[in-house]
């Protein structure tokens, strides 16, 4: 369940297809951390382009018993539209402005 949205990167290559490129869970503190890496397209086997975000979340004993990636995407998502306080306390801003707006697709 990767994520479709456009990004055009400084050197001029265009990817639209946002997918978590690896994924760790620490049981003693339950955090999934999860890397999201932008690529060209959907072909199999290429490599990301120079674009990823990081994610951290807490995660109960209750969710580790479904399906983690759809948990993950769900969550993702969920941060990546919120609105996240501004570190200088002024305002806020999108979770992940990368990922906003983007489709889950199959």
């Amino acid at each position: 369940m990767p994520f479709q949205k456009p990004k055009t990167l400084s050197n001029g290559v265009t990817g639209n297809y946002w997918a978590v490129s690896s994924m760790t869970f620490t049981r003693a503190t339950m955090t999934v951390n999860l890397t999201v890496s932008l690529y060209l397209d959907s072909t199999p086997g290429r490599p990301p382009l120079m674009a990823s975000h990081q994610f951290s979340f807490v995660i109960t004993p209750a969710e580790i018993s479904g399906n983690l990636i759809s948990w993950a995407h769900t969550k993702i998502l969920t941060y990546a539209n919120s609105d996240v306080a501004n570190i200088n306390g002024i305002g806020t801003r999108k979770g992940c402005p990368d990922l906003v707006g983007a489709t889950v697709v199959a």
